[in-house]
């Protein structure tokens, strides 16, 4: 790319030649200067120590001990001529969050009056447009940034400033800049960004170059904390390699280390909860929950203490019915004895019968409500079953009626649970399919998430309206059930799944019959 401009080396010194590319500060000077140093960094050029682009010149510093200053000007002047085949990079658009005003820009109420203008006019104009930068210097990495509204230009401060912020956005004169170190200054500080544009260890990776273009976006000042904390020193991905080791060492310490923390102060806050839970469900299954240990939060402390009330209340409600219950029924026992010795005394044989009859159901009705007592929460603990010699014990005493029995089921399947409850349950279960199934069928598999035991008849079945019937206290299938039955049966036996968490349910049998499933959870 042929770039026309003037191109003069005069000595500056005994160790130095400046380059002039004109006099004027034009955009084409500056392309001049920018692809010549691009062509020296990418050629370099024997004799020659360092280079320093100017606006519209580069001061060329000679290594007079291995070289003569007149051969590395003509040197200089091939180059070139050379370089005027190369194409120039692509420059890039780089945006620059600002914070404008207060005490991140100390000189925002002076550049708007100066200019007849208010403070937020300062900042609309200076954000709105887009610059370009014509010149890195003053400082290492300082970019001039050619652009700005003339109804910004302001003067340079009368006496500079011994300390600048790095970061620090200014104005001087018709050009705005962003110091890039702490250093002194003299320019106008409108605002700050939350960026290092430039790092001294590390001058190749400089954010900005010349010829980049520049747009400045303002922020307020909780998005510029944020940034300011979030980015180390104020550093930003873009163009800066703040990823070293040293750095990803100490991140991933402090992320682990609020983990931790959060880890510890999230168990802190649930683990009450959890405990919380455990008990609420063994009261949800009629065991007696421990008194829990008030600590945690000032909220769960009122929760744990309100829990700790509820189900001794509630503890205390069942063990006064139960032995309030208990006392009824035993009661009942003595005068039903009473008036069954005195029915034997009647010599009219159809109405003793009769009356037999009717104290025989009566008593069969207070055993089977001492039954429901007995299968109470304070009156056994759980210990551990195996559902499989349980069940198989049940079906050999059963043998004695002659009626078909299958068994299938693997050794060793185990729960938790009180064993005459569960005992009582299998065993009504297993009685009715004999009595009215005419043969019981028993399966039991152990699955993902719990245990299955399916008790299976032959039988005439239920019809829907009796599935749910039969689980009511005293309901009788008067075409089924003997006078010796009280009806308490399958509401016992479901009464008895439900206390150890469980569920039962009646499903017809393909071919006819009825099944009993009845699960319990692990």
């Amino acid at each position: 790319m042929t770039i026309s401009s003037d191109f003069n080396i005069t000595p500056a010194s005994d160790r130095t030649l400046l380059i002039q590319f004109g006099e004027e500060n034009s955009p084409n000077v500056q392309k001049a200067v920018f692809l010549f140093s691009h062509y020296l960094m990418d050629h370099p050029l024997e004799g020659i120590a360092n280079f320093h682009p100017g606006y519209a010149s580069i001061l060329v510093s000679v290594d007079i001990d291995n070289t003569s200053v007149k051969s590395i000007q003509k040197d200089l002047q091939q180059a070139w001529y050379d370089s005027g085949n190369i194409e120039l990079p692509e420059s890039k658009l780089i945006e620059i969050l600002v914070l404008y005003g207060g005490e991140y820009g100390l000189d925002l109420i002076h550049v708007a009056e100066h200019n007849g203008i208010s403070e937020s006019d300062v900042i609309e104009l200076h954000s709105c447009g887009e610059y370009h930068v014509s010149f890195i210097g003053f400082t290492p990495g300082f970019p001039y940034i050619s652009g700005l509204n003339p109804k910004l230009e302001t003067p340079r401060l009368n006496t500079p400033r011994k300390r600048v912020p790095a970061g620090s956005v200014a104005i001087g004169g018709s050009q705005t800049g962003i110091y890039p170190l702490e250093s002194p200054g003299g320019w106008n500080l409108i605002g700050q960004a939350p960026i290092q544009i430039f790092d001294i260890n590390h001058p190749e990776n400089a954010l900005i170059n010349m010829r980049d273009k520049i747009k400045f976006i303002p922020i307020d000042e909780e998005e510029w904390m944020y940034l300011a904390a979030v980015v180390p020193k104020g550093e930003l991905l873009l163009g800066v390699d703040w990823i070293n080791g040293e750095r990803i060492f100490n991140l991933l310490a402090v992320s682990l280390t609020v983990l931790l923390l959060t880890f510890l102060f999230v168990r802190w806050l649930v683990l009450p909860l959890k405990t919380l839970a455990q008990q609420a469900d063994l009261l949800g299954k009629g065991r007696n929950p421990r008194q829990l240990e008030e600590k945690g939060s000032k909220e769960m402390v009122a929760t744990i203490r309100a829990f700790n009330s509820m189900a001794m209340r509630i503890q205390n409600f069942i063990t006064d019915r139960e032995r309030s219950f208990a006392a009824i029924s035993h009661d009942l026992k003595t005068p039903l004895t009473r008036a069954r010795l005195r029915v034997e005394s009647i010599k009219d044989d159809t109405i003793k019968e009769s009356l037999i009859g009717d104290l025989d159901y009566l008593g069969t009705m207070v055993t089977g409500s001492l039954q429901i007592i007995s299968d109470g929460i304070e009156f056994e603990h759980t210990s551990d079953i195996d559902l499989t010699e349980m069940l198989g014990a049940i079906l050999k005493k059963e043998e004695i009626l002659g009626l078909p029995i299958k068994f299938d089921m693997k050794k060793n399947i185990t729960m938790k649970g009180r064993s005459l409850a569960i005992e009582r349950l299998f065993s009504n279960l297993i009685n009715n399919a004999m009595t009215y199934g005419k043969g019981v069928e028993v399966k039991g598999k152990k699955q993902h998430n719990g245990i299955l035991i399916e008790i299976m008849d032959s039988g005439p079945g239920l019809s829907d309206a009796d599935k749910e019937n039969v689980f009511k206290p005293y309901y009788r299938l008067e075409h089924k059930l003997s006078e010796s039955h009280s009806g308490l049966g399958m509401g016992i036996a479901r009464s008895i799944a439900n206390i150890h968490g469980g569920e039962l349910e009646l499903k017809d049998r393909t071919g006819g019959g009825l099944i009993v499933e009845v699960y319990f959870p692990l």
